[in-house]
């Protein structure tokens, strides 16, 4: 009860953010998610005849409590509030498991209910939060597990589920777990470490909760593991590098309602072919031209690449479009995770073989999410689910490995920072 008054300072703020901008019409992405959700309640998730496979069903099902009970959209955006306001409670907990420090635990936990690019998400019927707080619980659950020296069932159950449930909200997560597998059973297979035994188990109940959605995506399409039909037309725009393009997602319909005016015609040729396919066709047909245009000019990827780093950290640079001033707002906000993320970089190599595992497990998850999105399509408001990652480690060295002294001498201060 106390960690929970804590933080009601977020949550009203939170709720204020969310009354006051609120729109009373659909934005972004909240069209789709709302049409998943309506087709849930009718009793099917996407037609048979020609499946649109974008998402996965987790956000629409959750979605789907609040349309079937007929509640105004304003309802589960007000939940947003609660759920981002769990999450930065389980993040508090979870740097309370590494460091034993309250204050520590505090600061961090408010600098993450604080980071203004995520009160854009609020007011939005989008996975964003509830992500947050899959991701958050999932980080406490699972260090908790490791740190544990029993090994039982529901030890490892309950994280694997929330990860279950994170991958169908968010199906890019589905990658991550797949590398994080083949590690852990390395691991386990060199050093018969329990965590590393602990932490496979947690991966394979997560990756088993994709089962049913494999099942329904090979009833509608007959191909096995099928993730969705939207990953070709990601890779597509990051495989050319006309002018003004630094791999940024579009919109085909947007492209060809004329609403980027200065795209380059030879993409207005290209998918007014495609655009009239079933979506598992179109599909095929833009990840062949995306491999295609990647093995012809590899260096045009190579940027895109770089590009989708920098547009992950600081919403920069865009296709087609001039920046704004949210640039300075990533730069200033992330930059209270990624200065004292850099001191770390030596400290993590001087002392490598002496990381936890539940560290090293949890640190290379996130570096290949971070991958996933660097590789196929970045925007800034994919970094947040980075961010309760990068804090723990930071705590985490901090406390362990790393000693901040501030200086005075002469009426002068500087800060030392010294690696024990």
């Amino acid at each position: 009860m106390k960690t929970a008054l804590k933080f009601l300072p977020l949550l009203f703020l939170y709720i204020i953010i969310i009354l006051l901008f609120s729109k009373d019409y659909l934005q972004k992405d909240e069209p789709r998610y709302l049409q998943y959700a309506e087709n849930i309640v009718n009793g099917f998730f996407t037609t048979a005849d020609n499946p649109y496979l974008m998402n996965g069903v987790g956000y629409p099902a959750y979605l789907a409590i609040f349309v079937g009970l007929g509640l105004p959209l304003i309802v589960p955006k007000l939940f947003n509030a609660l759920l981002t306001y769990l999450a930065i409670i389980y993040l508090y907990k979870s740097i309370l498991l590494f460091t034993g420090k309250e204050k520590t635990a505090l600061v961090f936990a408010y600098l993450l209910g604080l980071y203004y690019p995520m009160f854009y998400l609020l007011p939005l019927n989008q996975t964003d939060c509830l992500s947050l707080l899959l991701t958050c619980a999932f980080i406490y659950f699972t260090a908790k597990s490791l740190r544990s020296e029993k090994m039982g069932l529901l030890s490892t159950l309950i994280p694997g589920l929330l990860l279950g449930f994170l991958i169908q909200n968010k199906l890019v997560i589905a990658y991550p777990v797949i590398a994080m597998l083949i590690f852990s059973v390395g691991h386990y297979v060199i050093f018969r470490a329990k965590k590393s035994l602990k932490f496979t188990f947690v991966m394979a109940i997560g990756f088993a909760c994709l089962v049913p959605y494999f099942l329904y995506t090979y009833s509608l399409t007959g191909r096995k593991f099928y993730f969705g039909t939207n990953g070709g037309e990601a890779l597509y725009w990051m495989s050319t590098n006309y002018k003004n393009e630094f791999g940024a997602w579009f919109e085909v319909d947007s492209v060809l309602a004329g609403k980027i005016p200065d795209i380059h015609p030879d993409h207005i040729k290209f998918l007014s072919e495609v655009n009239p396919k079933p979506w598992v066709e179109r599909k095929d047909l833009l990840s062949e031209r995306a491999i295609e245009n990647i093995k012809n000019n590899p260096k045009d990827y190579a940027i895109n690449i770089v590009c989708n780093t920098l547009r992950l950290l600081f919403d920069a640079p865009d296709s087609y479009a001039y920046q704004t001033v949210d640039i300075y707002i990533y730069l200033f906000f992330n930059s209270f995770f990624l200065i004292p993320l850099i001191f770390t970089l030596y400290p993590a190599w001087v002392h490598r073989f002496k990381l936890p595992f539940e560290i090293t497990g949890l640190t290379l998850f996130a570096l290949c999410y971070l991958g996933c999105h660097i590789l196929l399509t970045s925007e800034a408001r994919y970094f947040i689910l980075a961010i309760p990652f990068i804090i723990i480690w930071i705590v985490y060295f901090y406390k362990e490995f790393i000693n901040v002294k501030f200086l005075f001498k002469d009426g002068s201060s500087q800060i030392s920072i010294i690696t024990k």
